[in-house]
């Protein structure tokens, strides 16, 4: 992360320089010119203080020399001195104007408020600012801000508002809030410390009182347990869609999304389709992932968190981690002590030591002898030694993709190039330059396709209800319902929904396998025939559900793919301290865990929160699979 004094307008640098220099030519000639006027004559010190206060005269507009012409250094000093002045004047009345327009002039329909004072903040004003030109951004900051943040956000052409939480009943804090015209805020981004954010959001709900709509809020969370704790009272503010992110899960989020990275374990391909008569005899030729995680602190804890969603290949075999982290049996005890059902998610090993010790290079060679590593990634805050830790073990993972962070990997420039030459393709991960952005942290994609999904998922529910959606009003109408219900999930349902998107990519990579070892034609033309096979489904209502989840297990393909979306979801739940029982969201249970699929689909006294039998959530798994494929084929 790059510090605040890195982040100064090149235009002011320059304008800087610029008056440093015009002083400093209309001092030394002012000093020169009266220099060579009074000359020689009279005491030292009387000739120094005649020189000063004779070059210090010309900087209010009036010489002391009564001359028409003076030496040429005296008369260029006359021109310089004044416009240094002029120049000085202006910068502090700019500054003052500045100030004044700041505490009168209002936001925007459609601004971002940005509440916060540290250096993310400043990172994502700026990137905010490239993004959107016009985007008219206020940010709220505490009154004792040190000036040059405040200077920093002038650069940006953002709007400082400072804002005291200590009194939100007082009269102050009232006008004070009604100056950010909040209710017509497009977003507002919260990087202030935990737990005070979610505190200051509260405070700002509950005096704006009722909006015609509610307001977008985004706070930075990277504390699990706190937002877990403070969950149900922010889901209670009326006014307001809260959604959380942290500044890790968008870096973790920008490695998996990039495309010279990948998460999905190598196969080979097949001139011959397989004969598959189960799901499992599917699983035996779809293979899992391995990852090599060096480094367990908060980085590398927020990656296997990611992974073991948007890695998931295999329904029956887990993905399997391999831990180096000289702490790694206590971080991993604090890992998994919200985590109990664990290990019906992933596979670990760990192994405490550092990539300086012999032993790590022995197990990277172990384990690419044994079981090679899918990717390996480096989550360890010194980017140096990852580098040259690379350097031992390059001829064991050439075949594996590497990551390493780095949050200003140009520093180390030269030594990737040489690693390069090593036949090492380094992705660097983890400037927040690149990730900490409007675009990432409003998810506008993700949430859209999150929202398609929800649509699907209602029109699927209205089937098993048994009502049918015969013209485009009902329909329109329906789809018009489905956002309403997105606005009002709670913020743990729409991280489950946003971690469902987030997995489309390794489904389509799936279902390019299941084509080319199975199938053989093409991956749409497969798709096309299951839609048909669903559509084709006699009956209404629930029996036509019925007879759609037979079509889906008469069909060991579709039946995988169904498989696989219910493992991603238990794994998600899982790895966020739920187990299997009766549903509540206080206890951390739910009734739809039941890790066998053959159970799941086969017995009938398995009911959902809602009462109906389990088997039947398998049509939503199944359209996870369907709008994977329109989206992406």
């Amino acid at each position: 992360m790059k510090s605040v004094f890195a982040h100064r307008d090149e235009h002011e640098r320059r304008s800087t320089i610029y008056f440093l220099i015009l002083f400093s030519v209309s001092f030394v000639c002012g000093v020169v010119g009266s220099a060579m006027v009074y000359g020689t004559a009279g005491p030292w010190h009387e000739r120094i203080i005649q020189t000063l206060y004779s070059t210090g005269r010309l900087y209010v507009f009036e010489g002391t020399l009564d001359i028409e012409i003076g030496p040429w250094p005296y008369e260029i000093a006359r021109w310089a001195a004044p416009a240094t002045t002029v120049v000085g004047i202006f910068a502090i009345f700019e500054s003052l104007l500045w100030q004044a327009r700041q505490r009168v002039r209002r936001a925007k329909k459609g601004h971002v408020t940005v509440l916060g004072s540290n250096e993310e903040t400043l990172i994502f004003v700026n990137n905010l600012r490239e993004e959107y030109p016009d985007q008219t951004i206020q940010v709220i900051v505490p009154d004792d801000v040190d000036e040059i943040f405040i200077r920093r956000l002038q650069s940006s052409r953002a709007l400082v508002r400072m804002m005291r939480f200590e009194h939100p009943s007082s009269g102050r804090f009232k006008r004070a809030l009604r100056r950010l015209n909040l209710d017509d805020a497009r977003a507002v981004v919260s990087f202030e410390d935990e737990p005070a954010s979610f505190a200051h959001i509260r405070v700002i709900s509950r005096a704006l009182g009722d909006l015609k709509q509610r307001i977008a809020v985004y706070i930075e969370s990277n504390d699990r347990r706190i937002q877990t704790i403070v969950k149900d009272v922010m889901d209670d503010c009326p006014n307001m869609n809260v959604n959380y992110f942290s500044a890790r899960e968008l870096v973790t989020s920008a490695l998996i999304d990039d495309p010279a990275f990948t998460i999905v374990p190598r196969h080979e391909s097949t001139d011959r389709p397989a004969l598959a008569r189960t799901y499992r005899d599917v699983a035996q030729v779809v293979p899992s992932p391995h990852f090599l995680i060096i480094g367990f602190a908060s980085l590398g804890q927020d990656m296997v968190l990611h992974l073991t969603n948007s890695a998931v290949t295999n329904p029956i075999a887990p993905i399997r981690f391999t831990i180096v982290d000289p702490e790694v049996e206590l971080r991993w005890e604090n890992f998994i002590a919200r985590r109990p059902e664990h290990e019906r998610v992933m596979s670990v090993r760990r192994v405490a030591t550092s990539t300086e010790n012999q032993l790590f290079t022995d197990l990277v060679k172990e384990i690419s002898e044994t079981d090679p590593p899918t990717a390996v990634l480096y989550c360890q805050p010194d980017t140096q030694e990852s580098i040259l830790s690379i350097d031992f073990v390059a001829r064991y993972i050439q075949d594996a993709k590497v990551a390493v962070y780095s949050p200003a990997h140009d520093q180390h420039e030269i030594l990737t190039e040489a690693i390069s030459a090593r036949g090492i393709d380094v992705v660097f991960f983890g400037d927040l330059d690149d990730s900490l952005t409007g675009t990432n942290v409003f998810s506008e994609s993700l949430y859209q396709r999150a929202k398609d999904f929800n649509v699907e998922y209602s029109r699927a529910y209205a089937q098993v209800e048994s009502r049918a959606l015969s013209s485009a009003e009902q329909l329109e109408q329906l789809v018009k319902e489905a956002h309403s219900q997105w606005e009002l999930l709670d913020a743990f349902k729409k991280e489950s929904s946003l971690a469902q998107a987030r997995h489309e990519s390794t489904k389509a990579w799936v279902l390019g396998v299941l084509n080319d070892k199975f199938v053989n034609t093409s991956v749409a033309q497969v798709v096309a025939d299951w839609k048909r096979q669903l559509v084709d489904a006699p009956g209404q209502g629930q029996e036509r559900v019925e007879n759609q989840v037979r079509v889906i297990e008469a069909d060991p393909l579709m039946n995988y793919m169904c498989a696989l979306e219910h493992k991603r979801w238990a794994n998600f739940h899982y790895m966020r301290g739920y187990s299997y029982g009766e549903f509540s969201d206080v206890g951390r249970t739910h009734p739809s865990l039941v890790d066998d699929w053959d159970e799941f689909l086969t017995n009938e006294d398995l009911r959902g929160k809602t009462g109906t039998p389990l088997r039947y959530q398998v049509i939503y798994d199944m359209l996870s699979v369907l709008l994977v494929a329109d989206e992406r084929l």
